[in-house]
């Protein structure tokens, strides 16, 4: 599951990647935990970074939550402190 996971974030065509994912969320649909729904859920926003056409090290940085949580996190500890 990870392997194809993987492939399909990589894909550089949004229209391959979307149904890489589909085909990963149908085939997870069987399974008793909430992978599928949590695949289906995401799915829109994990090819932003791929339909925008963005990559490199400016992709690798936005593909993570970390800096966005990071700021948020500093401007909290600011405000309250």
């Amino acid at each position: 599951m990870q392997r194809r996971l993987r492939a399909a974030w990589v894909e550089p065509d949004p229209a391959k990647a979307k149904a890489a994912l589909e085909a990963l969320a149908r085939s997870l649909a069987h399974k008793p935990t909430r992978c599928c729904g949590i695949a289906r859920e995401g799915l829109s926003d994990t090819l932003t970074l791929t339909r925008l056409g963005i990559a490199g090290s400016c992709g690798e940085t936005l593909e993570s939550t970390n800096p966005m949580e990071s700021m948020v996190d500093i401007v909290k500890t600011t405000a309250t402190g």
